[in-house]
């Protein structure tokens, strides 16, 4: 599980900063200019992260019923989606639509498609062990004896 935490972390790093790369290419960015932009940008990831983590999207379940972890993974996506906009809202902060859509929806669809990878990676992993079932038989007649 700790694998599939860091992959989806490294996923939402790594999306944000290809959108705000892709959005800002040709133009000069200047941090004291857009000092509130970057601080949401950074806080985009975290805000993600959190979310995945209160919906529990990264729960042991998962491994039973995939379609709630595939739930989850949209419900903690359109959450981080209304925290965002609403931040960007509540701050006057102008977020650029390419961002939000490039690093949230691109970003989902990529996490749904890590998910299902990481599952069925996982699920092939455990068809693939052999499970030994060995009994314990405990007895208070003398008469039988360890190979019966």
């Amino acid at each position: 599980m700790n694998i599939l935490i860091a992959f989806e972390s490294l996923l939402l790093i790594g999306m944000t900063a290809l959108a705000v790369q892709v959005r800002q290419l040709g133009l000069e960015v200047t941090l004291s200019q857009n000092t509130k932009v970057f601080l949401l940008l950074i806080a985009f990831p975290i805000i993600w992260l959190f979310s995945l983590s209160l919906f529990g999207a990264w729960d042991i379940t998962i491994f039973d019923n995939h379609i709630d972890g595939y739930r989850r993974l949209l419900k903690s996506s359109f959450m981080t989606f209304l925290a965002f906009t609403s931040a960007s809202y509540i701050f006057k902060i102008q977020i650029s639509r390419f961002v939000i859509l490039f690093s949230l929806v691109g970003g989902t669809i990529i996490h749904l498609i890590l998910r299902w990878i990481f599952l069925t990676y996982v699920e092939k992993k455990i068809e693939s062990t052999t499970n030994q079932d060995r009994w314990l038989v405990l007895t208070c007649n003398p008469e039988l004896s360890s190979a019966a």
